[in-house]
């Protein structure tokens, strides 16, 4: 019996130092508990203030979304302004230069009527020139058939003294 008593009491002091041993394992496991929840509380934390980050950033993204449509769709309306705008400065240009064309042939038909009026001055002075002329012959014309008219005219009085003379005689 006293083996069995000095048997239990080793039994007892291995029980009772495994009992200590497993009370600070458990000590140390609750520490160890504490502490994964301990960080796990601040990880959730963490997730939540990401998460919140995350969801702040994204309304701020859909928002730049919608803005970057917004100016999308204003881009497109002045690109297609400005397409038009372009399709109307080439149609205009098209025109100046239609235009162009034909002012240059205006210049031409007008070069040519210069030449033509002066051709018609030069002719318009030879054509005085020769009225001028024909003026003067037609004056000296005049002057010449009153000369020969006065001539005439002596001559029949001549004649008419002659007869006058004649049927005297």
């Amino acid at each position: 019996m006293q083996d069995d008593l000095d048997k239990f009491k080793k039994e007892k002091e291995k029980l009772s130092d495994r009992m200590h041993q497993l009370g600070e394992e458990i000590r140390q496991l609750h520490s160890k508990k504490n502490e994964l929840i301990l960080q796990i509380t601040r990880k959730d934390i963490s997730l939540a203030d990401a998460e919140n980050k995350i969801s702040i950033k994204s309304e701020e993204m859909q928002a730049l979304q919608s803005k970057m449509k917004e100016e999308i769709q204003v881009y497109q309306i002045r690109a297609e302004e400005l397409e038009q705008d372009i399709s109307l400065a080439l149609e205009e240009l098209s025109e100046m230069e239609s235009l162009q064309s034909r002012a240059e042939n205006l210049e031409q038909d007008v070069s040519l009527a210069r030449e033509e009026l002066s051709e018609m001055q030069s002719l318009r002075r030879k054509l005085e020139l020769k009225n001028a002329e024909l003026f003067t012959k037609n004056i000296d014309l005049d002057l010449e058939k009153r000369d020969l008219e006065d001539t005439l005219i002596k001559k029949k009085d001549e004649l008419v003294q002659m007869s006058d003379n004649l049927a005297t005689a």
